[in-house]
């Protein structure tokens, strides 16, 4: 699944149950990171709507950034990427969530 979700250029969110002993979580957490998504676990059911309004925003207040990698070899290999912000002053903290990286293409 870890390696799906790597494959796939596509942000993952997760909404799920809490569970009385939180099974499975960090393991979603883990995946849904990879692809620079989030996971959220409501208490209750009334909390779901709260958790789709953050996605939702999410979603309409992104930005799509590129890059020329240095490494130009096409051998199919991971490559971890990281995205630092340097904010605008008198700007609040800004957060960036990203994907880890990305398959390089492969002749």
């Amino acid at each position: 699944m870890r390696d799906f979700a790597k494959e796939s250029d596509t942000q993952i969110y997760a909404v799920g149950e809490q569970g009385e002993l939180g099974y499975g979580r960090s393991l979603i957490q883990n995946i849904v990171g990879l692809t620079g998504g989030r996971s959220y676990f409501p208490n209750n059911f009334n909390e779901l709507d709260y958790y789709i309004d953050l996605i939702h925003a999410e979603l309409r207040h992104q930005y799509v950034l590129g890059y020329n990698p240095t490494n130009t070899a096409h051998d199919g290999k991971w490559r971890k990427i990281q995205v630092k912000l340097e904010p605008p002053p008198g700007l609040p903290k800004l957060f960036v969530r990203a994907k880890e990286g990305y398959f390089a293409a492969k002749d």
